[in-house]
């Protein structure tokens, strides 16, 4: 599980997928950059924390080509909508639908049912 922060990630990448996807490894394995030219140096050191969660970060990048940037992004984006405090309270992994005025959803990482929107790689974990 990790735990960051949406604004920060998105203010650091630039809106750049490639540099979004870098930081969200780094953040999930603790990488560090090969040199200086690595897209991670320029963050090094930078605080990533916030109160949204992943709770399996790690199939993120396991899964990456099976799905596309725009699922994934969407996904993440999704996921930072929930808060950490609310989770350890109700172990409630989903999130409200009508938060995010979506009715329906084409990405096959995310389920919407009785508005309330589920993410793949969270369904099938233990409370």
């Amino acid at each position: 599980m990790i735990l960051f922060n949406w604004n920060k990630l998105i203010h650091h990448s630039n809106n750049e997928s490639k540099k979004f996807f870098a930081i969200l490894h780094h953040i999930t394995f603790d990488s560090l950059p090969m040199n200086r030219k690595d897209i991670l140096y320029s963050v090094q050191g930078k605080d990533f924390s916030g109160s949204s969660y992943l709770l399996q970060p790690e199939q993120l990048f396991y899964n990456f080509k099976t799905y596309s940037t725009q699922e994934w992004v969407e996904y993440v984006k999704l996921a930072s909508m929930r808060n950490y405090n609310d989770y350890r309270i109700s172990k409630d992994k989903t999130l409200a639908a009508h938060i995010t005025n979506i009715t329906k959803t084409s990405n096959r990482l995310l389920t919407l049912k009785d508005d309330k929107i589920s993410f793949k790689f969270e369904d099938a974990m233990e409370n």
